[in-house]
């Protein structure tokens, strides 16, 4: 109804009025007066964003950490997140636990260089891949650059305390940064500390040594410190007598 017909209608009541209390000129009732104003449509809400339901009293450790990565919205790079994602790959009980950077737009964790390169790393460690080993990132979506959320963080935390690795490696500037506040790698490796009361260290990517061959020497003498702290030097020992 538009403001004209309002009009009208008050106009009908006033004379109704007038009627029931026989005062034709009004001179006994109080004076009203009315202002139609239109009533302005409401713009549409956005959609929330939909969430996934959470059983906590069924979930594992690991299983929560999955589900409030699923669910976290915090910045733009979730919607490059696939609803069967998760914020790792590996066995759940991990000697040693790796640490990259990113994650590239397909979602994967290094391009296949480098994961191949990654993997010879982790055969001259006597660890198998599927068993020993957990690979994950600092930011954690698809797509992410150099932009650490704070997020990511907590979610990288509650990760490394359900995994409970023997182990850490941090391969990259976003690991440095975040273990240790310092991006510069050449800084911070070659020596051990505690992320999470969990034996860490910091040293090179693979992309970072086949970019630059020299790095492999302190590399493989930062994975074996890594080695020492998981209780694997006896296990690399008689790999290498064998």
């Amino acid at each position: 109804m538009n403001a004209d017909a309002y009009s009208y209608f008050l106009s009908l009541l006033d004379e109704a009025e007038r009627a029931i209390s026989r005062d034709p000129l009004a001179e006994r009732l109080p004076l009203s007066r009315y202002v139609v104003t239109v009533r302005q449509e409401e713009s549409p809400k956005p959609a929330p964003v939909a969430r996934r339901s959470v059983q906590k009293g069924n979930l594992s450790p690991l299983a929560l950490v999955r589900d409030c990565y699923l669910n976290c919205h915090s910045c733009p790079l979730w919607q490059q997140r696939l609803p069967e994602d998760h914020p790792g790959v590996g066995t759940s009980h991990p000697l040693i636990m790796f640490v990259v950077d990113k994650r590239l737009p397909d979602g994967s964790y290094l391009y296949p260089d480098s994961m191949a390169y990654l993997e010879s790393w982790i055969r001259a460690l006597c660890l198998e891949k599927n068993r020993e080993v957990h690979l994950t990132s600092v930011i954690k979506c698809p797509g992410g650059e150099f932009d650490i959320a704070e997020d990511c963080v907590k979610i990288f935390e509650a990760q490394v305390d359900a995994l409970s690795p023997k182990a850490i490696v941090f391969l990259g500037e976003a690991g440095s940064l975040i273990a240790t506040g310092d991006p510069d790698i050449s800084k911070q490796r070659g020596r051990g500390f505690l992320y999470r009361d969990v034996p860490s260290f910091v040293t090179y990517s693979p992309d970072m040594v086949l970019g630059d061959q020299s790095l492999k020497r302190a590399v493989w003498d930062d994975l074996r410190l890594a080695a020492s702290a998981a209780g694997i030097t006896e296990r690399r020992a008689a790999a290498r007598k064998a």
